[in-house]
């Protein structure tokens, strides 16, 4: 149903959505007040996708009209239409062509020119309108002899401009902290028009994720090409490689001389080369072997919580940091708090209590505790410990208080070389003097490396 609408008496149905037409003149039979409420009335009220269209002789920003000079002008700020519009949600469809609609020769000059000018003229639409006609443009076209410019809304010119759209980019999802950007985003406008509400946070989300993806990802063809070249280039071998295999090939050539000594079969070049590769092979191999730790898996099971916790110490206190992560291995959330002691070990321990008690506090079922601190891990995994440690026993009776809640937990420990996500998170909260949850938006990529240590001076990482 197409809805003609002028005064509340003027009805005219012809189509399935419903548009309301807007005038000076119209607007002046009633007070702003009242016709801008009982507008906002009928918009709330209407079932149908709705636009309001023509000279709403009233601006929706201060910067839409120039060379105004009352300060009180109910042109430029139209605090009516204002709360009109932000009662009912409406969307301002936006324009093509000329910033302002309408001109006037006034009688003062205001910046070397006295022509006052405003985007008197607009369109705006309501949600489900904008949603079912997501390609509709308002054109403002140029006129003659009127101080009003006419405007043209097109349902279809959308499909012709050339902007790239928007795309999801699954590689995101990498980044633990895409989580914090949607969720920043999401939480950012509200509006008792539930569909209102979603196409404001769709379009923001879909702002802060671009803005995010460019400071941080920025041209991807060229990130791209930059590790092809890399990949391309020859392998630099250290200096015990390099040893490795000249003595490999060394000792290849002494067994091929021998051979010939006795009157053995000549060795050809490519078998020789062969041979030389395999021995330097089985040694780097086995001499790598020897080397090699065993990695801990930390991913939790399904339905449990991977809680990583460590400390920076200080000459007079020390700050620790905790950081969860799902059965995805996803950075759920971190946490960090200035610790009063100094003791490392005593720190580690008070680190693993409070931690337990933020798992309990947000409700966590099954968590499963990491510390590289191989003492306080044994002494709170042990009933009866060998050596009784005054402090450490008062805090391993916390631990066990804390913990009592939860449906499961286990605590075990892990090398620093797989626990370098909690250290780096502690010393960037001591760097910046944060305690409390941490906004993970706003922290440097190399924060996040659970494989290196952090470095604050270093460039280019965030």
């Amino acid at each position: 149903m197409f809805l003609l609408w002028a005064l509340p008496e003027a009805w005219v149905s012809v189509g399935n959505w419903a548009l309301t037409v807007a005038s000076n003149w119209l607007i002046k039979i009633k007070s702003l007040e009242a016709f801008w409420k009982e507008l906002g009335d009928f918009t709330c009220s209407c079932p149908l996708p709705l636009v309001i269209i023509g000279d709403l002789n009233g601006t929706l920003k201060d910067g839409e009209c120039l060379n105004y000079v009352g300060s009180s002008s109910t042109s430029r700020y139209s605090f009516d239409l204002r709360r009109m519009v932000h009662r009912t949600g409406l969307i301002d469809l936006g324009f093509l062509g000329v910033k302002f609609t309408w001109f006037k020769r006034g009688s003062y000059a205001s910046a070397g020119s006295n022509l006052k000018r405003a985007r008197l003229d607009r369109a705006l639409a309501s949600a489900d309108w904008r949603i079912a006609w997501p390609n509709a443009i308002l054109n403002h076209l140029t006129a003659s002899s009127s101080d009003h410019n006419p405007i043209l809304l097109d349902t279809e010119g959308g499909r012709f401009c050339t902007k790239a759209m928007f795309k999801y980019e699954l590689m995101w999802e990498r980044d633990p902290r895409v989580f914090w950007v949607v969720k920043k985003a999401w939480n950012l406008i509200q509006h008792k028009d539930p569909m209102v509400n979603l196409y404001r946070k769709l379009k923001t989300t879909k702002q802060h994720l671009s803005r995010w993806n460019k400071s941080h990802f920025k041209w991807l063809s060229t990130q791209i090409a930059e590790a092809k070249n890399k990949l391309e280039r020859p392998l630099n071998l250290c200096f015990t490689e390099f040893l490795l295999g000249a003595l490999c090939t060394f000792d290849i050539i002494w067994k091929v001389r021998n051979k010939l000594l006795h009157n053995s079969v000549k060795l050809g070049m490519a078998e020789a080369i062969q041979q030389v590769c395999r021995l330097f092979q089985d040694h780097k191999s086995t001499s790598h072997a020897t080397l090699r730790k065993e990695r801990i898996i930390t991913t939790p099971p399904e339905d449990w919580i991977a809680c990583f916790t460590d400390i920076t110490t200080a000459p007079d206190h020390a700050f620790g940091a905790a950081v969860f992560r799902d059965c995805n291995n996803r950075l759920r959330t971190a946490f960090s708090s200035r610790l009063h002691v100094t003791d490392p070990t005593l720190a580690e321990a008070t680190m693993l209590v409070i931690a337990a008690n933020y798992a309990a506090k947000n409700n966590l079922h099954n968590v499963l505790f990491f510390c590289d601190n191989s003492p306080v891990v044994q002494y709170f995994n042990s009933s009866i410990p060998d050596n009784y440690h005054q402090k450490l026993a008062g805090a391993a009776d916390r631990f066990r208080s804390n913990v009592h809640p939860l449906e499961s937990f286990k605590l075990c420990h892990i090398p620093r070389s797989q626990n370098f996500c909690a250290h780096n998170m502690a010393k960037w909260a001591k760097l910046h003097n944060v305690t409390g949850d941490i906004d993970l938006g706003a922290i440097e990529v190399g924060v996040f490396s659970n494989e290196e240590e952090w470095n604050p001076g270093a460039k280019g990482i965030g």
